[in-house]
C-alpha cells in the first residue's frame, strides 16, 4: 500500500480509529524500523526479526541485542533446534550466523545457491540434517546438507513457491505456491509432489496446529494458510493419511460485501493453540479467530502498526512487523477486540455525457512544462506508490498485493507480465474488457498481458491511431498511454491539439498522472472540466474511481470502493 501518512486511504484510517474506540489496545510498546521488516522467528530468550537489509536479535521489551547487515533478504529465517544458529536467505545465498550469549549474532558459513537470483523461505527439514531454501523465481527448492553446505538435490514446484513448512512426523511438507492459488504436498525422502490442494489466489503464509477432536477422529492437525488476493483465511485437515481436506474458509474483511483488499499476509497461533492471528496487511489490524475444537470463528480485531507483514506469539505477548515499525502488546483478551467497523459506501455524482477517456501515466516525471497550461490542474494531487512497481499498481489496480510489496525494490521484475504481480480483483483494462467495454492500450499496460493482447498497438502510434479512430467513430470507451521521455511536455501540447479538434471531444475526458513519488499535479482536459478545490486531495486511487464512475464500471478493491471521486473537478 502506500505508506506516507498524506496518502493513506481513508478506510485505513477509520479501520484503525473505530476499532480503537471501540475498545482495541494500541501497541504497548513499537520500535522504529529503517527498513522493510520481511518475517520473525523467535529462539529462547530472543526474538529475532529479518528485515531486507538486516538480521536484528532483541529482547522481549524490544531493546536490540545485536545486529548483523544483510543484503536482499525476501522471506527466509529458520532458527536450528538447539536455538544456537540462525539461518536467513539473503540476496542468492543462505548466510549462517551463531547465536551467542547475550543474543550476540555472529556471522558464520555462507551457502551460495547455484543460479538463483532470489532466495525465499528457509526450513531446517527433519532431525535438521537437512536445510530447504526456496527460489521463488526459478519455481524450486534446493535441498542444502545442514553441515557441509553442499547441494543434495533441486525439487520443482509450482510457480512461485513462497512458504516452506513440514508436517509433523517430517515425511511431507507443504509449499504455497503464490502464482498457482494451491499447496503443493511433496514426499520429503525423494522430493516428489503428492497432491496440489486448491486454497485460493495468492497462498502465502502457513502454520499448522497438531491435535485431535473427538468430532473430528480422522484429522491429527490443521493447517491454515492466508489466501492473500483474498480477504479469507483457509483451514485444512490434516488426515491420518496425510492427506489434506478443506475445512473452513474464514473471511477476515471489514464488513461480510466489502470488496477485495484485505491482503491477509502473515499468521501466528497463540502458545495455547486456541487463537489464529492473522496480519490483514492493507486494512492495519491483526484479525483475531477462534480456533479451539476445530472451530473456526472471528471473534474481532486488533489495530496495530501499518502494513503489518510478519506476526509472532511469544510467551504472553504479540509481535507484530509493519512496514515502518515493530509493536508488541499483551496478548488480546476478548474485550480488547473491536468489532468490524462501519465500511464506508462508495459515492457517486451525477452521470455526464462522457463516453471514451483517455488514461496516460508518466512514470515519476512531474507535469509542469509550458503545455500543462492547456489542461486543468490538480495541484493537491499524491501519488499511491513510493516506488515504480507499487505505483504501477496502485494507478491500474487500485492496490500493490503482497508480493509485490515485498519486492518493491525489484522493479525490474514488474516490467514483464508477472503472474504473481496480478492484483486481486484485475486491472482497470481487465474490468473494462468483462463489462463489455471497449480497450486499446498504447504501451501503459506493461509486458504481454493476456487480457489485452490485440488491444494493443505502438506507443508512438497513439495520436494517429486516435485521430484515425475518432473520425470513423469506432473509438474506444478506454484509451490507455504512457507519456514519458524528454519530449513529454511537446506530447502533451499535441494530445490537447489532437482531441479538441476531434469529433469525439463533446463526450471525452482525458486523465495524465504520475504514478509514484513526490506529490505532483495531475492533469485533466475534458468540455466537464472546471478549476478544482485548492483545498481538496487527491490520489491515484481517487483518479481510478472517477474513471471507473465515468465507464459505468464497479470498484475494484476497499480502496477505490472507498475513495473521493473528482467530481470537484467536473461539472455539467
Amino acid at each position: 500500500m502506500n505508506h506516507q501518512d498524506t496518502k493513506t486511504p481513508r478506510i485505513l484510517i477509520l479501520l484503525f480509529l473505530v476499532s480503537w474506540c471501540l475498545g482495541g489496545e494500541l501497541p504497548a510498546a513499537t520500535l522504529p524500523l529503517t527498513s522493510q521488516p520481511v518475517s520473525l522467528a523467535v529462539s529462547s530468550r530472543y526474538l529475532l526479526i529479518l528485515q531486507d537489509t538486516s538480521l536484528t536479535s532483541l529482547y522481549p521489551d524490544l531493546r536490540p541485542a545485536s545486529q548483523a547487515p544483510l543484503e536482499g533478504a525476501f522471506l527466509g529465517l529458520a532458527v536450528h533446534p538447539k536455538g544456537d544458529r540462525v539461518f536467513v536467505s539473503a540476496g542468492n545465498q543462505v548466510q549462517e550466523f551463531l547465536l551467542q550469549p547475550a543474543g550476540l549474532l555472529q556471522p558464520a558459513r555462507r551457502f551460495p545457491i547455484p543460479k538463483s537470483d532470489l532466495t525465499g523461505d528457509v526450513a531446517l527439514g527433519p532431525d535438521a540434517r537437512f536445510l530447504y531454501v526456496a527460489n521463488p523465481l526459478r519455481n524450486t527448492i534446493t535441498v542444502l546438507n545442514a553441515l557441509t553446505g553442499f547441494v543434495v538435490s533441486e525439487i520443482p514446484t509450482g510457480r512461485r513457491p513462497y512458504r516452506i513448512l513440514f508436517a509433523p512426523d517430517g515425511k511431507t511438507f507443504f509449499v504455497s505456491h503464490v502464482a498457482d492459488g494451491n499447496i503443493g504436498q511433496y514426499n520429503t525422502a525423494d522430493g516428489g509432489r503428492l497432491a496440489t490442494i486448491p486454497v485460493g489466489e495468492h497462498p502465502t503464509d502457513m502454520v499448522f496446529l497438531p491435535g485431535r477432536s473427538e468430532q473430528h477422529e480422522q484429522y491429527i492437525g490443521r493447517l491454515f494458510v492466508t489466501t492473500s488476493n483474498t480477504n479469507s483465511v483457509v483451514a485444512l485437515g490434516l488426515t491420518r493419511g496425510n492427506n489434506l481436506e478443506l475445512l473452513a474458509r474464514v473471511s477476515v474483511s471489514p464488513t461480510e460485501y466489502a470488496p477485495l483488499g484485505s491482503t491477509p499476509s502473515a499468521l501466528a497461533l497463540s502458545p495455547d493453540g486456541k487463537r489464529l492471528y492473522v496480519a490483514c496487511s492493507d486494512n492495519n489490524t491483526i484479525a483475531v479467530l477462534d480456533i479451539d475444537d476445530y472451530e473456526t470463528d472471528l471473534a474481532g480485531f486488533l489495530p496495530t502498526v501499518r502494513y503489518p507483514i510478519a506476526i509472532r506469539a511469544f510467551g504472553d505477548k504479540l509481535y507484530v512487523a509493519g512496514r515502518d515499525a515493530l509493536s508488541v502488546v499483551t496478548a488480546p483478551r476478548d474485550e480488547d477486540l473491536a468489532p468490524p467497523p462501519d465500511f464506508p459506501k462508495p459515492q457517486d455524482w451525477n452521470p455526464l455525457p462522457i463516453r471514451h477517456v483517455i488514461y496516460s501515466l508518466t512514470g515519476g516525471r512531474p507535469l509542469d512544462g509550458p503545455n500543462s497550461k492547456h489542461f486543468v490542474r490538480v495541484d493537491q494531487f499524491y501519488p499511491s506508490g513510493d516506488s515504480p512497481a507499487t505505483g504501477y499498481q496502485w494507478s491500474t489496480a487500485a492496490i500493490a498485493n503482497h508480493w509485490v510489496q515485498k519486492l518493491w525494490r525489484r522493479p525490474d521484475l514488474f516490467q514483464t507480465f508477472e503472474p504473481a504481480a496480478f492484483p486481486p480483483a484485475g486491472y482497470l483494462w481487465t474490468n473494462a474488457l468483462a463489462a463489455g467495454l471497449t480497450v486499446r492500450n498504447w504501451g501503459l499496460a506493461r509486458g504481454p498481458d493476456p487480457a489485452l493482447g490485440r488491444y494493443t498497438r505502438p506507443a508512438d502510434s497513439f495520436l494517429e491511431d486516435f485521430t484515425a479512430l475518432a473520425r470513423s467513430n469506432t473509438l474506444p470507451h478506454l484509451l490507455l498511454a504512457r507519456l514519458e521521455g524528454p519530449d513529454s511536455d511537446a506530447a502533451l501540447g499535441r494530445l490537447a491539439e489532437a482531441v479538441r479538434g476531434s469529433p469525439a471531444w463533446p463526450r471525452l475526458a482525458v486523465f495524465i498522472a504520475p504514478e509514484y513519488g513526490q506529490p505532483s499535479p495531475a492533469l485533466l482536459l475534458s468540455p466537464y472540466a472546471k478549476p478544482c478545490p485548492a483545498n481538496l486531495r487527491y490520489n491515484s486511487v481517487s483518479l481510478l474511481r472517477t474513471i471507473e464512475l465515468l465507464l459505468g464500471l464497479q470498484p475494484m478493491t476497499q480502496f477505490d470502493s472507498a475513495a473521493i471521486p473528482l467530481s470537484s473537478c467536473l461539472s455539467p
